[in-house]
């Protein structure tokens, strides 16, 4: 399970953060204060927070087999 939880994290980190551009502003000495963002590029990271925070909610869930999963649903039907 662990392996499919860090795949999750590496494709939302790869598949998102590479679309960013941050824009810093500086102060005199060249030392980085503040980024400016689109409010797209806000809303991606927003979302990819959420995403990750659902990620390492569910690594506490117990895992299952599909064919498992699949075999109780078809007995509900």
């Amino acid at each position: 399970m662990q392996k499919v939880v860090d795949e999750d994290i590496r494709r939302i980190k790869m598949n998102k953060l590479k679309l960013i551009k941050p824009k810093f502003i500086v102060d005199k000495n060249g030392k980085k204060e503040a980024v400016v963002l689109s409010y797209e590029e806000y809303k991606r990271i927003l979302e990819d927070l959420e995403d990750l925070r659902d990620v390492a909610i569910r690594q506490k869930e117990p895992s299952r087999l599909f064919s498992d999963y699949h075999k109780e649903r078809m007995k509900k039907k």
